[in-house]
């Protein structure tokens, strides 16, 4: 803003992010003249935000920028949102090359979208889709962690100016695995749908055009998709910050029992198992 110092010193976090292009029921005229009920594109958020905000924070001399992407972002990624993520750290970067990047692993928390997902769908329409036998991993990550590695960050931003964190969970699990475990603690026992990907993409086809879709085609190419550390990654992680990793069955019972329909958690005060 134009009434910041010349040269004022002070941390910018920038944390664009959606699964899915917001979207209007009602088409209106995007910046072409076409019509189109897209309110702001995973392009825009993911790419377009990023890179403005960095010039942004150039122009008035700010020190410190810190970008938070996800695991897995590369612009090569056949999942789009992988893909744009990994655009946006580009395009943020050519911008401000000393910024710093995070990149936490699928998150879980009390208003996650991964159990609360299962248990959600499990709720509501009894159904869950798998996508080729629910085989792919991901390392859940719980949130509250990731916010701890960024206050770290912004303590201490000169030792990592230009490093790029790659913030993950101890444990991989399969999305079945995780699904079992949801219903484990739930006792929901909703029909399970396993479908090849390319079914999968056609039923995600037509939910993906909701405001608010309970199922994209980024989801399912994304249940469909190994996203978890690599060994050969050069790219810092909770170890480099001495936080240690929260399990997920530490806190999931917590906001997961609200699902069940014999008494939630007052049978059960030990918690889970």
């Amino acid at each position: 803003p134009p009434s910041l110092p010349p040269s004022p010193v002070f941390h910018l976090l920038s944390s664009p992010g959606k699964y899915y292009d917001t979207k209007h029921l009602v088409p209106h005229r995007d910046a072409s003249g076409k019509l189109s009920n897209v309110n702001f594109s995973l392009e825009e958020i993911h790419i377009e935000a990023p890179a403005k905000l960095a010039e942004l924070a150039k122009s008035v001399g700010v020190s410190h920028f810190l970008h938070v992407s996800a695991l897995g972002a590369d612009k090569d990624s056949p999942v789009r949102w992988l893909a744009t993520k990994g655009q946006g750290e580009e395009a943020l970067k050519s911008v401000f090359p000393r910024a710093t990047i995070v990149r936490p692993g699928r998150l879980f928390g009390p208003e996650d979208r991964l159990l609360n997902w299962f248990a959600q769908n499990a709720a509501s329409f009894g159904v869950i889709p798998l996508f080729n036998g629910g085989n792919a991993l991901l390392q859940p990550t719980y949130a509250s962690d990731v916010v701890d590695a960024m206050v770290k960050i912004i303590e201490d931003p000169e030792d990592y100016e230009g490093k790029t964190f790659e913030l993950a969970g101890e444990h991989n699990f399969t999305w079945r695995e995780l699904m079992d475990f949801t219903f484990d603690i739930t006792y929901q026992k909703p029909r399970v749908v396993d479908l090849p990907l390319a079914v999968g993409e056609m039923a995600a086809f037509g939910l993906s055009q909701l405001p608010n879709p309970l199922l994209t085609i980024d989801d399912a190419k994304l249940m469909s998709t190994d996203v978890i550390l690599e060994p050969s990654s050069s790219a810092m992680t909770f170890q480099d910050l001495h936080i240690k990793p929260t399990p997920l069955e530490k806190v999931a019972f917590n906001y997961l029992y609200r699902y069940r329909t014999d008494g939630g958690h007052f049978p059960y005060a030990e918690g889970y198992h």
